[in-house]
């Protein structure tokens, strides 16, 4: 009887063994095969023996939703990421994982395609899920995507500097300059000693005031024998230019200069300083340079 109960044990045993080969290092060597040969389906079938009692593997899940997106079956890849939740796994170290692999499969927007589908069937995750889309856009370069992501973020965090000065650049890069200067402006009044708000600012307005004063002196040009008017009014729109685009510029970048003096921003105060001459304050950055290039 002992021997009967003994057999059916092992017989029990061996039965769970051969549905459970989840430890079997052949199945996980069959998995990286057909994973490299973009074998996508056979992949995923070892993928979900293997996640059976595997159940904490990052690598398993990354390489499931892998699988899944290039056959184009977003619902398996919710599967899969609910699958990892329930488990206990990280969702910081999948998304880095599943960034890494689309990326070396030279096909980004798996993980994106990813963390927008999250977004739309887990709304309780959006904050963590845009500040993902956030870094992925800036990296990716993507103006639009991070005006999308940050005007989202935005709405939960609106004194965020991160994100407003994401948003001023993206906004910049796609050429909507006047709301650009809108956020920057907001981040001094947050924060009246941040440099990167002072910096835009004041480059913005050099360059905006040396292409105003290039068309000025262009038309000016361009008159063949100018009257004695057409000199003053000429004087006056180059004074007017100098007063407004010009002394922002030096306004902003003289207090990104006293929070970090820089040898660009003492070049363009310099340039400044010579239009509008203010001969003190252009010898003092001459005598300044001097002294740098001593030490």
């Amino acid at each position: 009887m002992k021997k009967k109960v003994a057999f059916t044990f092992l017989f029990f045993m061996l039965m769970l063994l051969a549905a459970f080969p989840a430890n079997d290092k052949k199945l996980y060597r069959q998995a990286d095969v057909h994973f490299a040969n973009r074998e996508w389906n056979e992949a995923l079938m070892i993928y979900d023996k293997l996640l059976v009692t595997d159940k904490k593997n990052v690598s398993l899940y990354v390489g499931a939703i892998v699988s899944a997106s290039e056959v184009k079956s977003p619902q398996s890849v919710l599967h899969y990421i609910e699958l990892s939740e329930a488990n206990g796994v990280s969702l910081d170290s999948l998304f880095v994982s599943v960034d890494r692999k689309s990326r070396i499969l030279r096909n980004s927007a798996i993980y994106e395609n990813m963390l927008l589908m999250m977004k739309q069937q887990q709304p309780w995750l959006k904050s963590l899920i845009n500040r993902y889309l956030l870094n992925y856009y800036l990296f990716r370069h993507d103006s639009e995507g991070v005006i999308a992501v940050t005007g989202e973020l935005l709405e939960q965090l609106p004194d965020n500097m991160d994100f407003l000065k994401a948003r001023g650049d993206a906004l910049f890069e796609v050429g909507r300059e006047r709301e650009s200067v809108e956020y920057f402006n907001r981040m001094l009044e947050i924060d009246d000693k941040n440099l990167d708000a002072y910096i835009f600012l004041g480059i913005y307005n050099f360059w905006k005031g040396s292409l105003e004063m290039k068309k000025i002196n262009n038309e000016f040009n361009r008159l063949v024998t100018p009257t004695r008017m057409q000199y003053a009014s000429h004087r006056k729109k180059q004074r007017d230019l100098l007063d407004t685009r010009f002394a922002a510029s030096e306004k902003y970048l003289e207090k990104a200069l006293a929070i970090k003096p820089t040898p660009y921003i003492r070049d363009v105060l310099y340039n400044i300083y010579v239009q509008r001459s203010e001969v003190d304050k252009a010898q003092a950055i001459k005598r300044a340079k001097a002294r740098k290039q001593l030490l």
